[in-house]
């Protein structure tokens, strides 16, 4: 049994190499319990409060993997196979090189490879999926070979973060959050979002549009649902059937997005943030606005 310490920074784990009872413990503290005895482990992993991005080869090993209750999970298949068997189904899926996990909130899988097998994991809380996409996730979802260019930007912009051990306490570290936790949500919206929304593609790209949009404009005041629809070159109209289709509104995304940032800033800040500076860097005119929208959405 061995185990070479980590490079550890702020949340940020680089050089990782565990095997034996290290193994099992590093697994267990993020949500995977190894049967039987450890295992061989080599892994770097970013990491902050509701935010993980980590690219791992592990030896053979049976474990049970969950997702705390407002973490949805993916799993990028990278090398090697793995058998997954989702909580509460008796079915087993396979997860080849191409191939991805989505686990969400509170979701559950018994995961089982025979050799060593290689895969980046993102974990993010709040990732605000339109209702039909996590509808059509259900208890977890398995996709063989989803090999759009987006999964590839993913994998490239979560690699460039570990390589150049981009810690959570560095300058810019938040946007680079936001921006990774913006293309898994693109990435999930055009993998599963337009067949369970009944999108056309077309429709779909607008989504995926408007969402980025939204997220680049929240902290703006003034930004809204009209300026969405003008940006988009769209009518308000044909807008809101879209975000309709996908059971959600550009108004509720919106409003989310900022509570969001809210509760970011929140939770970042000094006291140096006064609840007007939270509000207005969130998009709210007014603290008092923030807080009737907090208590409107039960978070208040």
């Amino acid at each position: 049994m061995s185990s070479a310490p980590p490079t550890r920074r702020a949340g940020l784990l680089r050089g990782v190499s565990l095997d034996g009872d290290a193994s099992v413990d590093w697994a267990r503290e993020r949500g995977l319990v190894a049967a039987g005895g450890g295992f061989r482990l080599l892994t770097d992993e970013i990491s902050e409060e509701g935010f993980r991005v980590a690219r791992l080869w592990h030896s053979a090993v049976t474990a049970e993997w969950s997702c705390a209750a407002d973490e949805t999970r993916i799993l990028l298949q990278i090398d090697g196979d793995v058998d997954a068997r989702l909580t509460g189904e008796a079915a087993e899926r396979t997860i080849r090189p191409g191939g991805l996990l989505v686990l969400p909130a509170g979701g559950g899988v018994t995961l089982s490879s025979s050799a060593g097998v290689a895969r980046y994991e993102v974990g993010i809380d709040g990732l605000g999926l339109p209702a039909a996409v996590v509808g059509r996730i259900g208890r977890g979802l398995v996709l063989d070979d989803p090999d759009p260019p987006i999964r590839s930007v993913v994998i490239a912009t979560a690699n460039s973060a570990l390589e150049a051990g981009f810690s959570p306490d560095r300058p810019g570290f938040a946007g680079y959050r936001l921006a990774l936790t913006h293309l898994v949500r693109g990435l999930l919206i055009d993998l599963v979002g337009a067949e369970a929304a009944g999108l056309t593609a077309h429709e779909a790209s607008l989504l995926r549009r408007a969402q980025a949009l939204i997220a680049q404009h929240a902290p703006e005041v003034g930004f809204s649902v009209g300026a969405l629809a003008r940006a988009l070159r769209l009518s308000e109209r044909y807008l809101q059937r879209i975000y309709a289709t996908a059971g959600s509104s550009p108004s509720a995304s919106l409003r989310q997005e900022r509570l969001r940032l809210a509760r970011e800033y929140s939770e970042r800040s000094s006291a140096d943030l006064s609840p007007e500076d939270v509000a207005r860097l969130s998009g709210f005119p007014t603290a008092r606005a923030l807080r009737r929208v907090l208590v409107r959405e039960g978070g208040g």
